[in-house]
């Protein structure tokens, strides 16, 4: 009976929070390039599968929210990476030479890897502020810090993967 109450709870949560979700896929998809096929409401809509997929509980809202960003993260990148595999393809069937995209997507997230061992909070600073595009404010209130906290970890989250980027 206990997991079918927490089952309960985590969909009712997720239902709280599907507007914020929405907001923020919204906001990213806005970013990306014009003719963009995935639209908002379906990366809402495929976050909240893989989260009711997750072993997560309905008792933790920023744990829920924080795994509901990640997977948009996830199927952003995935997204992207097999566009540009189509790209690519297509490119060479013309003689192009391909780009260097996915290549670049790896060795961030190594950096970010890398980033995370020695300061997992600024990685997550980074997830939002960077690929999802939120304010300091809004990373503030979904990680449970003080936006003072978060501007701080962003500053130095930047620096430390503007030398490792040069240097590598």
């Amino acid at each position: 009976m206990e997991d079918g109450a927490e089952r309960a709870r985590l969909r009712e949560l997720i239902t709280e929070m599907y507007p914020q979700l929405h907001r923020i896929a919204r906001r990213k998809l806005g970013m990306e390039r014009r003719r963009h096929t995935l639209e908002p409401t379906c990366l809402t809509n495929e976050v909240v599968i893989r989260l009711l997929q997750r072993e997560l509980s309905g008792d933790d809202p920023q744990a829920v929210m924080w795994a509901g960003i990640v997977e948009m993260r996830r199927i952003l990148i995935d997204y992207g990476r097999k566009h540009q595999v189509r790209k690519r393809y297509l490119e060479s069937l013309s003689g192009e030479e391909p780009m260097e995209v996915i290549d670049e997507a790896v060795h961030i997230e190594l950096l970010l890897d890398q980033l995370a061992e020695i300061d997992p909070r600024g990685r997550q600073v980074v997830e939002l502020r960077f690929f999802l595009g939120l304010s300091v404010k809004e990373c503030a209130e979904i990680l449970g810090l003080s936006m003072r906290t978060v501007s701080e970890d962003w500053e130095f989250a930047k620096s430390w993967l503007a030398l490792r980027w040069k240097n590598s």
